[in-house]
């Protein structure tokens, strides 16, 4: 068995009433563990990322296949 993990770091923009408004009223937060998604129009909701993207997104591919790899090799 193989473990890993792997860290992001999101940092948000500071947002006006208006602009977290018009967020929720696009309803893409409701079935979101984070209650935004970054590769739909949460993106403009982020200032800066630290880390793998596709870990944001929900499954951090690199990790995957380095763990892959390594599990192959055994």
């Amino acid at each position: 068995m193989l473990t890993g993990h792997e860290t992001s770091r999101v940092t948000f923009r500071k947002l006006s009433r208006a602009a977290i408004e018009k967020s929720l009223k696009t309803n893409e937060y409701l079935d979101k563990a984070g209650g935004y998604a970054i590769q739909e129009s949460g993106d403009v909701l982020v200032e800066s990322l630290e880390g793998d993207y596709d870990n944001v997104v929900g499954l951090p591919v690199r990790l995957l296949s380095e763990l892959l790899n390594d599990f192959m090799r055994i």
